[in-house]
């Protein structure tokens, strides 16, 4: 029995450990004030690409894809849904970056939940959540409907 459990643990942690190899690390020092910026990204279907980008002990997470000009709300978000595996789908709003190509997760806060689905059963994650979800998952799906009408999926 104990050796089943090892097998058991061990393909989980070579399943965890191939799931982050996925993911790209680089690294950018500015040039003139030397700040340090760390990017870890993951790339997808339909030319799609996920990062995570820690600098001065701020994270941002965010992706973009084929969509060119993504339409906001007036406050300029998106709704979208996000799973990972297998998992139960989160719901939470994504901000438009300054080109309207890419879309930034505002994970975990309470507005987010009650704007878009009051109900308890469908919970947003917190940003240390949602990391740790997305490194340790094989795939990570994301889909947003903008206001223009248009609709994309992508797995990571």
């Amino acid at each position: 029995m104990t050796k089943a459990l090892y097998v058991v643990a061990a393909a989980m942690i070579a399943i965890s450990a191939a799931a982050q190899a996925d993911w790209k690390t680089s690294e950018k020092v500015d040039e003139f004030d030397g700040t340090k910026t760390v990017f870890h990204k993951k790339t997808g279907t339909q030319g799609s690409y996920f990062f995570i980008r820690e600098s001065q002990g701020s994270t941002d997470l965010f992706f973009g894809g084929r969509d060119s000009h993504i339409c906001g709300d007036e406050r300029g978000q998106v709704a979208l849904l996000y799973k990972f595996d297998n998992s139960e789908i989160y719901y939470t709003r994504a901000s438009l970056s300054t080109n309207r190509s890419s879309l930034f997760l505002n994970l975990g806060k309470e507005e987010s939940r009650k704007w878009l689905y009051p109900t308890p059963e469908h919970p947003d994650l917190t940003m240390n959540e949602f990391i740790a979800k997305a490194k340790g998952s094989q795939t990570m799906t994301i889909r947003y409907h903008d206001s223009c009408g248009t609709q994309f999926t992508y797995k990571f």
